[in-house]
């Protein structure tokens, strides 16, 4: 295993709309075409999409959708409007058999609008997604995300994310108490399938059981519209009900980022608010992780908590 990186909470810049010609040449591929999703009246997954407005990137996360989850399990797209204001509120006129749940309360931003949507799900596992997001299986996502459930030990499952270079955004991460997150993953995690465990993993692509989650009550609106609640959520899998979470790099997702938020001013506030508080709540158990790992750098430090924690495990 070897660190891949390191995310700390520091302050994040609004990303433009369509920033690269990358990304254009990319999305206008995808939206060549027309997006038709499977019926299914008793699905096994429950997607759930929560957007406002980006139109452009929801058509292209769906039609990848369709060819990336074309294997055997059955599945419903829930896209979960948090009251556009651009062409998705026409969406249903160019995508077949979406189910599509408007949130017209005076909650709004991802996390209450994924509890709301969460709510109307008719599927086993809950698969979180966000819009800006490519998928690149070749028709086996959803069969080898749901495979790890069979294990009555799994809490959740997350993806690795790529950058649009190909690089990794992130595949599973290690939390330490000084505020870092780290994501750790095989030193061959480009090429790797593998499958391994981690702290957590991101909320803009992780299962979780219908079940659980309807037990915790979702995820904890005490973090406002998001940040840190994924990783709240995946802490509270693992501490209450002594689950395990699962990264696999066989799950292979482009994720632009910095799209999906409704209000791109909140976002650096709301990303040290919501650091405070998850820090705040789990810093005890994160500190008494820690108490006999040697000194040296954090990368040293994460990775021998790592091999601590679940290298005997996996």
């Amino acid at each position: 295993m070897a660190v891949q990186y390191q995310f700390r909470t520091v302050p994040v810049a609004a990303a433009a709309q369509l920033s690269s010609e990358e990304e254009q040449v990319m999305l206008r591929y995808f939206l060549e075409r027309h997006v038709v999703l499977p019926k299914a009246d008793a699905p096994e997954v429950s997607i759930i999409i929560p957007v406002f407005n980006q139109y452009r990137y929801t058509i292209a996360c769906l039609q990848s959708l369709v060819h990336a989850c074309d294997g055997r399990t059955s599945y419903e797209v829930i896209l979960a409007d948090d009251g556009s204001t651009d062409k998705t509120r026409e969406i249903g006129q160019v995508v077949e058999n979406l189910r599509i749940v408007v949130n017209a309360s005076d909650r709004h931003g991802f996390l209450p609008n994924v509890n709301f949507a969460a709510g109307t799900a008719r599927g086993k596992y809950l698969f979180l997604l966000n819009n800006d997001t490519l998928l690149l299986n070749d028709g086996d996502l959803l069969d080898r995300m749901t495979a790890h459930f069979r294990c009555d030990d799994v809490g959740a499952v997350g993806c690795r994310l790529l950058r649009t270079d190909g690089s990794i955004y992130d595949c599973g991460r290690i939390v330490m108490s000084n505020g870092d997150l780290l994501n750790i993953s095989p030193a061959n995690a480009a090429e790797s399938n593998d499958c391994f465990e981690s702290d957590l993993v991101e909320g803009s692509a992780m299962m979780v059981c219908t079940a659980a989650w309807r037990e915790f009550g979702g995820l904890d609106p005490v973090f406002g519209r998001g940040y840190f609640e994924e990783s709240d959520f995946c802490f509270k899998l693992k501490t209450q009900k002594n689950l395990r979470i699962i990264s696999d790099l066989g799950c292979r997702i482009i994720h632009f980022g910095q799209r999906s938020f409704r209000h791109y001013s909140e976002k650096n506030s709301l990303l040290q608010r919501n650091a405070n508080l998850f820090f705040g709540r789990w810093h005890e158990y994160l500190a008494a992780r820690e108490a006999d790992l040697p000194s040296g750098d954090m990368a040293a430090r994460a990775l021998a908590l790592w091999k601590k924690l679940y290298q005997k495990r996996g």
